[in-house]
């Protein structure tokens, strides 16, 4: 499948992402995501990194829509590194580990008790000449 929305309340809220591709197997399932991203190679292990809350955003988001499979990979696939493939397979118990993750963030942001990450204000579409407009 390509392109696949996911919408779906979880924790009284709605969730909403769009993944590049899902391949649904009989025990599994897979998650694809390209980047398109411009950076050094040996920069490669920082990119992937700086992409981890946002994959386990999109295996929240499959394993909550497809309850019944216990296995989800995730391919991260960067369009100017081909040969540079990280795959990732989160079992069970480390599915159970992401979903308990997000439920502190949305708890957290109900409660107004969150940490603001200013390194991504020169990406945020709401900041103001790169600087976050929220006090």
């Amino acid at each position: 499948m390509r392109e696949f929305e996911i919408r779906l309340k979880f924790q009284n809220h709605l969730l909403l992402g769009v993944i590049d591709r899902i391949n649904i197997n009989e025990n599994d399932i897979t998650i694809i995501d390209y980047k398109t991203d411009s950076f050094d190679r040996k920069d490669l292990n920082a990119k992937i990194n700086e992409y981890k809350t946002q994959m386990e955003f999109y295996v929240l988001l499959v394993s909550e829509f497809f309850k019944k499979k216990e296995k989800i990979n995730l391919i991260l696939f960067f369009i100017n590194y081909p040969d540079e493939i990280k795959i990732i397979t989160y079992n069970k118990a480390e599915i159970d580990r992401i979903r308990n993750r997000f439920i502190e963030i949305l708890s957290k942001i109900e409660n107004g008790n969150f940490e603001k990450n200013l390194a991504n204000c020169k990406h945020c579409e709401f900041a103001k000449n790169e600087k976050c407009i929220v006090k």
